[in-house]
């Protein structure tokens, strides 16, 4: 069936979806449509802005029906042809019984469904182009994969980068009580609710709960497969669930600060949970060798209001103050926003930085002092990423450097030395074996077998189904 659009269905929107699912640049476009001069601002104004002159629509809708002339596919033209939204997900009730009458969370009853009702009004939405992981980048051996957290890696510890960048090492045991599992439980919330349009979005109070289920099931799957007794089992509870707590009182926060705040209202979500990737070369010994920028981004957003490309970092944090000072400096922000400079396509806007989102690890009692949530816009210019750019692929060609060291059977003594300092017990995994590998303990590879699991840390800048593992 071949589908004809009439110039008074379309929209700008439906325009940038379809120039871009054809793959067209706005002057490739703006050719076919017949508009004049070199600017493709006539195209940006009708797309971003919904301004038509007159006659765009009708030479517009007749590039539509020429592009789609015998493709009608309906995901490309829902608002055209009413399709309508996807089904919600009728309500699920969990159970999660401990052998505990007075535990706190014992027999808690989780009724979980998506909103019908948004806590505060839907982001418009925009679709721009999705960079995704280029195939032939990914299976060829000879190109190397760096990511910010590999690089922040190195520079805080080259042990802890020897062990779990070279060596793939990850502890085998898991702790979801921590103040890492709680950003993530937080994350994975968030991530359910900043969804583009035509997706099924979910309240993050809602996706919580999904989230506590889906781990607490995880954990006591664990318990019974590692034999934990019942006391073991209900005093972890005891500790999920007063994490649990917690997130709850984020969460419940955050959902009541968009609402007063309106802190959303002027964003339109393009994206969420987009892995993006930049292919560099960087010189090694003389040999130019190719490199893959690899980087994960929360949620792509256009801000209404001045048409400012952003993307969205969410973090949970201890305050609102400390994050703020260095976060001009905060290479992860460099990261991602050179990534998204270098796909910029030529004539296009570029984005203008990062919206960094905070959620204070608070229960927000009456003994807690606000602010709880706040949003720091973060922005770089050219000259800023030309300078990261140059350390970053510094820092990279000392990474292949050492991999290539190490490949060649040189001592990690020499080439990854650690660097310990006070934080060492709290902010490294590899703690508890570090002083065993430097005196000579017998059995120290023996313990780093029992103690760690291989996996692949850049996994995580894979595309998945909606999770982040």
């Amino acid at each position: 069936m071949t589908f004809i659009f009439t110039p008074e269905s379309i929209t700008g929107t439906l325009v940038l979806e379809l120039r871009q699912r054809h793959k067209l640049s706005r002057a490739a476009f703006s050719e076919m449509a017949g508009f004049v001069g070199r600017s493709t601002a006539r195209l940006s104004n009708i797309e971003l802005k919904e301004s038509w002159k007159p006659g765009d629509r009708e030479a517009v809708a007749n590039v539509l029906n020429e592009l789609t002339r015998g493709r009608f596919d309906p995901r490309y033209h829902a608002q055209v042809t009413g399709t309508p939204e996807p089904e919600i997900p009728t309500p699920v009730t969990v159970t999660v019984d401990v052998d505990d009458e007075n535990d706190i969370f014992s027999s808690v009853q989780l009724n979980v469904q998506p909103i019908t009702s948004p806590p505060t009004p839907p982001p418009l939405v925009i679709d721009v182009p999705t960079v995704e992981l280029i195939p032939d980048a990914v299976d060829d051996p000879t190109t190397y994969r760096v990511s910010n957290g590999e690089l922040q890696s190195w520079k805080r510890c080259r042990r802890k980068w020897w062990l779990g960048w070279y060596r793939e090492l990850t502890l085998r045991t898991e702790d979801f009580v921590n103040v890492r599992a709680i950003g993530t439980r937080i994350h994975r919330a968030l991530q359910r609710w900043y969804v583009p349009e035509g997706e099924a979005r979910v309240d993050p109070r809602d996706a919580l709960e999904r989230v506590i289920v889906e781990d607490w099931t995880h954990v006591t799957q664990l318990a019974h497969d590692r034999e934990l007794s019942d006391e073991q089992l209900g005093e972890l509870a005891r500790q999920f669930a007063n994490t649990n707590n917690l997130e709850r009182a984020m969460i419940e926060g955050y959902v009541q600060w968009l609402e007063d705040t309106g802190a959303d209202a002027e964003l339109r979500v393009i994206a969420s949970e987009t892995p993006i990737t930049a292919k560099l070369e960087v010189a090694v010994n003389g040999e130019d060798r190719p490199i893959q920028l690899i980087g994960l981004l929360d949620v792509r957003v256009t801000r209404v209001t001045d048409d400012r490309r952003l993307f969205l970092d969410h973090k949970t944090v201890g305050d609102l103050s400390s994050p703020t000072v260095t976060l001009p400096q905060n290479e992860q922000m460099l990261h991602y926003d050179l990534l998204e400079f270098l796909n910029t396509e030529d004539g296009e806007k570029r984005c203008d930085g990062a919206l960094y989102n905070m959620l204070r690890r608070v229960k927000r009692s009456a003994r807690a002092n606000p602010p709880f949530y706040g949003r720091v816009e973060v922005h770089h210019n050219e000259l800023e990423l030309s300078h990261y750019k140059t350390r970053m692929l510094a820092a990279t060609r000392d990474v292949i450097n050492a991999t290539d060291a190490l490949n060649r059977g040189e001592s990690h003594f020499d080439v990854c030395y650690p660097s310990p300092r006070s934080e060492c017990s709290w902010d490294c995994d590899f703690f508890a074996i570090c002083n065993t590998i430097d005196d000579g303990s017998p059995g120290s590879e023996d313990l780093i077998n029992m103690l760690y699991r291989r996996h692949d840390p850049r996994d995580r800048y894979e595309k998945t189904d909606g999770k982040i593992e």
